[in-house]
């Protein structure tokens, strides 16, 4: 019982840290625009 929850909880952590790992691709790439754009001025 135990064993299922922590694989299941690993399942949804794995599927979190894909979409994390996505969306902070996006979030760096909005973050050097507004860097350089900072810097530029």
């Amino acid at each position: 019982m135990k064993i299922t929850a922590n694989v299941f909880a690993y399942g949804k952590l794995r599927v979190c840290v894909r979409g994390f790992s996505e969306g902070k691709s996006d979030a760096s790439k909005q973050a050097t625009h507004i860097g350089l754009a900072k810097t530029s001025n």
